[in-house]
């Protein structure tokens, strides 16, 4: 069975932020739980949008990483999912083509959108799933958390 984990993030007093990635078991606790005993401790959830997806599929590239699927939101044309899926198999043979997949998504570049809703990326011998409500699925995930997640988080808020 895979793990989960959310992610969560909280400037504390000295406004150092503190990223954090907790693990979930569903079967155990309910999510909502979670989100009500982290908000209840000074974190917020982190939501993670179309940008910070893209930098989490560059990060992992730069660090060796296989992306092996995008996924989109429903009302996202076939031509531009057919276009993202050919492009992922270039950027297996050559990761220059990772500037044409970024340029590809540039329509999905806004803090507010969420229109990439899942990424699934091969990454030190482990597949995790990443998705848009900030849950990470996979096993092992505190080294892909520490040298993927927590960085691109980090720049970005």
């Amino acid at each position: 069975m895979s793990e989960y984990a959310k992610i969560f993030r909280k400037y504390n007093e000295d406004s150092t932020l503190e990223v954090s990635m907790d693990l979930y078991n569903p079967d155990e606790k309910k999510y909502k739980d979670l989100i009500i005993e982290k908000k209840h401790n000074g974190f917020k959830q982190v939501i993670i949008n179309s940008e910070i997806m893209i930098e989490i599929i560059k990060e992992s590239l730069v660090k060796n990483g296989l992306v092996q699927v995008i996924s989109f939101t429903d009302n996202t044309d076939e031509e531009i999912i057919d276009d993202v899926n050919r492009l992922l198999w270039k950027i297996r043979e050559n990761k220059v083509y990772f500037e044409e997949l970024k340029k590809l998504l540039s329509w999905a570049l806004d803090k507010n959108s969420i229109d990439i809703k899942e990424t699934i990326i091969y990454f030190g011998q482990q597949q995790y799933n990443i998705r848009s409500n900030g849950l990470i699925i996979g096993k092992e995930k505190e080294d892909f958390f520490k040298e993927i997640i927590e960085p691109v988080i980090r720049r970005y808020l």
